[in-house]
């Protein structure tokens, strides 16, 4: 029996769902979106098949020739979705979408565009674009170089005005000043979604209480009002600007509210606090854009928020929602899922698809391959230096120890990744901690002669936390992780109650600043050198800030050579840094700076802070030193050299640690729950690790670790100068190297130097044979194109595949 409530939320979706029939009956067929042919005055088209009562609306000229097919489409889509009809415009509440299209497609170029038809052909005066706030700048910047106030020859160009209410704007005075002005004049405003929180925050009701601010005689006096001076008035009135700012915000940002609302990386809406997705909810108009770079399926409630967004009620509640959809998918996907289950998912995705296909338009970063020169992706698994060996074995055994003790209370795989992170990247990292420990000790020793170190025993199994019902609890709790994710901080300071007596034996006599003991840092270093010997840019990303540090301080005793000159690494000057501390004003002009200036070679790079919204395409290398939990951060960060505007081969090198945990965490990357999540475009990584998992991510394999002779390297060709000579005289540091040809298609592709497989046999014996091959790396694209790889253990060739 439905109860009332239900038959509500059902006569809702009914509503919604028979409305956005009726829009698709009269929209344009959806192959015509990406037609680029001009008009015969050489225009661009939006509105093709319009009504007769409509008249044509054109892309501005000065974007004719700018805009790519799929960019085009994206304008026509957001027209049909937010304007549909000029005539109707005015009488219709309007409706909101999702343009899904993938990281370095354009989406900024494309609202830009449409943002100019909108406020150009319609009565809409007021749009707010809501951006997380390290992209700000750069939104402002991208209205500025495509469609400027004034061209170079004085003529005007935008005819509205934008608004950036930034850093730079610092009284909540002076924020209220700007959003009248605002709605006063029109035209776009940007904003911040931490500071659109703030600000609505400042119209809620406060608890009643003793009137504060003003002379008791001016408040006495304001009741009657009969203000007796000067000094007395001024302040009344300063008091009466006050009150009337909450009235103010709310009128122009909630109700009536702008014309149009845009959300970008829409999918963080989830993850906000809940005042913020409440005051977006209350925006009174339904005209809504959410901007994002993942697929339907990556994460499904984050898509059902965004679509209760764009399409209020057309999904029901978040339990009818999981019930039909979340669910039934979910159990689809598993490493276990039975042949029923999969073809519930299946025809749930199905279904889902078919719902929403017409407000969310998704494109993939396959379309670059039309557009850009050729990208290709180096996974270097390297070995471990003989003190990187000593100190990882000495921590699995410690680890080992913890996990048995069950305890999950100081130890958990978040302070197992920031412990770890110590030795893979650089043991000098590890020598600053245990410095900072031992200082710490001495000063607790200070105060308290008699606080001893303790060295703890192992607790025995039986020890271990215990549920309600008496068996032992293996779920680690890990909830921080999801803090990983999503806020930027140095992960390796992250390790509060973890001891390290583990470490102090290998590096009781370790003098810092000795770069082979690290060989991350010795490959980064050496091809960072031949990049510059052949004059092109280079982004290391990280995303650990005494990675960053460390790297700074190799450089200050390192040489700068070039083709033509030998000179010293200079901070601002041949090279910069980015990261969490960096203010918003100053991000743009370091980035502005590293794309002009020729001399600029290197751009150091915190992976959180830096991966979204930045363009760096005068770069054409990239280093990952590190693997992150999410491996979304590492494609986001690959995506500011692999993106629109590049006009060079790129090349992205990947530096793992082999047979530790940075490696396993990279096979958790790109081999998420097996080959059953296919569905995944970018997948997310799960918050909660189980013991099992963990015992799993630290397995160990010393046998791998003893010493090799350097590879016989006379037959690689990698196809890249830059890797080859680094490699070919650093072999000994490599395990494996692992290519990802980024832009080249399975059908094309012929095997690599040294495997002698004819063409014929590669395609019609080999590939059908990859789903049973082991190791098996992959990423799988909504869409199951991929790409080939050759990995060479001695002897033997292996195969897998990726994206």
């Amino acid at each position: 029996m439905y109860s009332d409530k239900d038959r509500r939320e059902q006569e809702k979706m009914e509503k919604q769902h028979k409305m956005e029939k009726e829009r698709m009956r009269k929209r344009r067929n959806s192959h015509d979106l990406e037609k680029i042919e001009l008009t015969q005055t050489g225009r661009l088209l939006v509105n093709a098949g319009h009504s007769p009562d409509d008249p044509d609306v054109h892309v501005s000229p000065y974007l004719t020739h700018i805009l790519q097919p799929h960019q085009l489409g994206g304008v026509r889509f957001l027209y049909d979705n937010i304007i549909e009809s000029l005539s109707e415009f005015n009488t219709s509440p309007g409706f909101g979408c999702i343009l899904a299209h993938s990281m370095g497609l354009g989406k900024t170029v494309q609202v830009i565009t449409f943002v100019e038809v909108l406020l150009r052909v319609t009565s809409a005066k007021k749009v707010v674009v809501i951006v997380p706030v390290n992209t700000i700048q750069n939104w402002f910047n991208e209205f500025e170089k495509w469609i400027p106030k004034y061209l170079e020859t004085g003529e005007s160009c935008r005819k509205f005005e934008v608004f950036l209410l930034g850093d730079a704007v610092k009284t909540f005075d002076h924020r209220v000043n700007l959003i009248e002005e605002w709605t006063r004049r029109g035209g776009v405003l940007l904003i911040g979604y931490e500071m659109f929180r703030l600000l609505i925050r400042s119209t809620q009701p406060k608890k009643p209480g003793k009137s504060k601010g003003l002379p008791l005689n001016v408040r006495e006096n304001c009741c009657f009002g009969k203000p007796t001076t000067v000094s007395e008035l001024l302040l009344l009135l300063m008091a009466a600007g006050r009150y009337a700012h909450p009235l103010v915000i709310r009128s122009a940002l909630i109700d009536p509210g702008p014309d149009l609302v845009v959300c970008d990386e829409g999918h963080k809406i989830k993850n906000l606090n809940t005042d913020i997705a409440a005051a977006l909810g209350a925006i009174k108009t339904r005209r809504r854009i959410v901007l994002t770079g993942y697929p339907l399926q990556n994460n499904l409630m984050e898509y059902y928020c965004m679509v209760d967004f764009v399409r209020p009620d057309f999904l029901g509640s978040r339990k009818t929602f999981s019930i039909q959809f979340e669910k039934p998918i979910k159990n689809g996907q598993c490493i276990d899922s039975t042949a029923k289950d999969v073809k519930i998912a299946r025809q749930r995705i199905h279904v889902l698809n078919n719902m929403l296909k017409g407000f969310i338009q998704r494109r993939t970063h396959h379309l670059l391959k039309a557009i850009l020169p050729e990208s290709k992706e180096f996974v270097l698994l390297l070995r471990k230096s003989p003190l990187q060996h000593a100190l990882y074995r000495n921590f699995v055994m410690y680890a080992k120890n913890e996990i048995s003790s069950g305890n999950s209370a100081v130890f958990n795989p978040l302070k197992a990744f920031a412990a770890c992170s110590k030795i893979w990247n650089h043991p000098d990292i590890l020598a600053k901690t245990l410095e900072r420990k031992r200082e710490e000790r001495r000063k607790a020793q200070q105060k308290d002669p008699f606080n001893f170190v303790i060295l703890r025993q192992p607790n025995r199994v039986e020890d271990s936390p215990r549920s309600s019902k008496g068996k032992r609890n293996t779920r680690i709790k890990a909830k921080t992780i999801q803090g990983v994710m999503e806020e930027e901080f140095d992960i390796t300071e992250n390790d509060q109650g973890l001891q390290y007596d583990w470490a102090e034996i290998a590096m009781a006599s370790y003098k810092v600043g000795h770069i082979e003991h690290g060989y991350k840092i010795v490959l980064a270093m050496e091809l960072l050198d031949a990049c510059v010997r052949i004059e092109e840019k280079m982004l290391i990303f990280s995303q650990n800030l005494t990675a960053l540090d460390l790297i700074e301080n190799y450089l200050s005793r390192r040489p700068l050579r070039t083709s033509t000159e030998t000179t010293s690494w200079m901070k601002n000057i041949n090279y910069f840094r980015l990261d969490g501390s960096t203010p918003g004003s100053e991000r743009e002009k370091l980035i502005n700076r590293f794309n002009s200036d020729p001399t600029a070679r290197l751009f150091l790079i915190s992976t959180r802070a830096g991966s979204l919204g930045i363009n760096l395409v005068s770069a054409s290398r990239c280093i990952i030193l590190d693997a992150c939990w999410n491996p979304c951060h590492d494609a986001q960060a690959v995506c500011r050299v692999y993106r629109y505007g590049q006009q060079r081969r790129t090349y992205i090198y990947r530096l793992i640690l082999n047979n530790c945990m940075e490696k396993a965490i990279f096979n958790r990357q790109i081999s998420k729950q097996g080959l059953q999540q296919r569905v995944v475009d970018d997948a997310q990584v799960d918050a909660n690790i189980t013991q099992k998992e963990l015992e799993t991510l630290l397995m160990y394999d010393e046998s791998l670790d003893v010493v090799h002779d350097k590879w016989d390297t006379s037959h690689w060709n990698f196809g890249d100068e830059v890797l080859e000579s680094v490699v070919k005289c650093r072999s000994e540091m490599l395990a494996e190297v692992l290519l990802f040809s980024v832009t080249a298609s399975v059908t094309s592709t012929s095997p690599r130097p040294g495997c002698q497989l004819p063409p014929a046999v590669w395609k019609g014996l080999v590939c059908p044979l990859i789903p049973f091959l082991s190791p098996i790396y992959c990423t799988l694209s909504y869409n199951k194109d991929t790409y080939w790889i050759y990995t060479r253990h001695g002897n033997r060739y292996s195969l897998g595949f990726t994206r």
